[in-house]
């Protein structure tokens, strides 16, 4: 009662300050009375497994099952040991008397014979064969020189092309004289076992007949009208090989002694067409072609055509008759017609064959002695 009046009497007067904040707790107030019981909760979460228990005692044997049916056969099983031999039978009777055998095979040579001939002592015979070919520049099969024998006759051959790539032929062997004139007798295989003919680049290069005046400027298709512009051919055998001399010179060169002329030519180094060259090799006869013509070849193609271009050249062995200035060799010369170039131009040559029973020449080498050649009895 003290404190409330006092505090009528506080309420009824002014305000006073504000007090102080107190920052330490109070005492603690009186128990309160259970609150009403609260509603059910939610059921909670699934509680972890729980440990495995122990095993239980065996069960009793159960009853016997049926027989199953029969499983299917096992590999084979690997093979035995080798059985020891058997006791050897007895001889059965002799057989019949077997049919006549096979021829059997050829025995080693024999001992070589004697040689059944008297052996010259004042010279031996050559038994060697060499093989060349001679070209007539014409529509006529050349002839072999004497002592010489016609193996075959053809068309002259120059060269063939695919591509950039050549393939000359020696005009003095026996490649360059075919048998069978034919625009273009290549064709192209690859890798995968097809062949194609003329459908290339392919080109063929053939001597040509220098009887033709004013060979056609057209491309011509048809092979009857294409033949008779091709030079012809002859391979001839004989027992020497033949040589071939050129000359830069005037005169023309002749054989040594001991040798014969074949023929003499004018000396033909090769043909150019475009950027393709068929060279021919001045050792070879081939180099030695007895007329000059202009031009030398005839070019054909895949297409199946044959033409006269009057882009391709011939290279000829030039003459210089003046040898005290070889540095100024035909600087300025021009030759106008095959008759001027033939007099004052190209250089000569000559094909020279040794001659038979030439006396005191070597002919042959063999068994490590020297043969002199002898005319024969």
């Amino acid at each position: 009662k003290q404190w409330y009046q006092r505090r009528v009497a506080i309420t009824a007067g002014d305000f006073g300050e504000k007090g102080q904040p107190n920052y330490e707790a109070g005492e603690d107030g009186l128990n309160g009375t259970d609150g009403a019981d609260g509603a059910d909760g939610h059921p909670g979460l699934p509680g972890a497994s729980g440990n495995k228990g122990e095993a239980g005692a065996p069960g009793a044997p159960g009853d016997e099952g049926i027989t199953g049916d029969q499983g299917p056969d096992g590999n084979p099983g690997n093979p035995g040991e080798k059985g020891n031999s058997g006791v050897n039978g007895i001889h059965g009777d002799q057989g019949p008397k077997g049919g006549e055998g096979k021829e059997g095979k050829f025995g080693d040579d024999g001992d070589a014979g004697a040689c059944g001939c008297t052996v010259r002592t004042t010279g031996k015979c050559n038994c060697d064969t060499h093989i060349f070919v001679v070209h007539s520049q014409t529509d006529a099969i050349p002839e072999c020189p004497s002592n010489h024998l016609a193996v075959w006759s053809g068309y002259s051959l120059l060269s063939l092309t695919a591509g950039f790539v050549v393939t000359e032929q020696d005009l003095g062997d026996t490649g360059s004289c075919v048998e069978r004139f034919d625009i273009m007798a290549m064709m192209a295989c690859q890798g995968n076992d097809v062949c194609r003919q003329a459908v290339r680049t392919e080109r063929s290069y053939w001597l040509v007949n220098s009887d033709l005046e004013d060979p056609p400027l057209k491309p011509m298709a048809d092979i009857d009208s294409i033949t008779p512009y091709i030079s012809r051919c002859v391979a001839c055998m004989g027992t020497q090989a033949p040589i071939v001399k050129h000359s830069t010179d005037v005169a023309a060169p002749v054989c040594d002694p001991g040798w014969s002329e074949l023929w003499t030519g004018f000396s033909y180094i090769m043909g150019k067409s475009g950027k393709m060259g068929m060279g021919q090799q001045l050792k070879s006869v081939g180099s030695c072609h007895e007329t000059m013509s202009n031009p030398m070849f005839i070019e054909c193609n895949g297409r199946g055509t044959c033409s006269f271009f009057t882009n391709n050249i011939d290279f000829w062995l030039a003459r210089n008759p003046d040898l005290l200035q070889p540095g100024m060799w035909g600087m300025g010369s021009v030759y106008n017609g095959v008759d001027d170039i033939k007099d004052r131009g190209v250089a000569r040559c000559v094909v020279c064959l040794k001659t038979p029973y030439a006396e005191g020449q070597v002919f042959q080498l063999g068994g490590g002695r020297y043969y002199m050649n002898a005319a024969p009895e």
